[in-house]
């Protein structure tokens, strides 16, 4: 069981990172995420049909990854970015 929050818990992180990104490519969409988020909470009834498997976590963490580098996504979006809060 504490195997299994530990994997969902580093799980969470990549999503977290799936959902960041689709909200810069974007433009700043919450709608965006909204429908991502959406999707993969719709994908849940499924689980009993398409179990998650080590190699489906490879993949999304993989894809996390590749999205990560890509995007460079460690550095910060330029302030005219559609993205980025304005105040004023």
């Amino acid at each position: 069981m504490i195997l299994y929050v530990m994997i969902r818990i580093v799980l969470y992180l990549f999503i977290t990172v799936l959902f960041s990104w689709t909200h810069n490519r974007t433009g700043g969409s919450i709608l965006a995420v909204a429908i991502f988020h959406s999707s993969m909470n719709a994908m849940n009834p499924l689980m009993g049909v398409i179990p998650i498997t080590p190699a489906s976590n490879i993949l999304l963490i993989g894809f996390a990854l590749a999205v990560m580098v890509m995007d460079r996504m460690w550095r910060r979006l330029p302030r005219e970015h559609p993205a980025v809060h304005q105040i004023g």
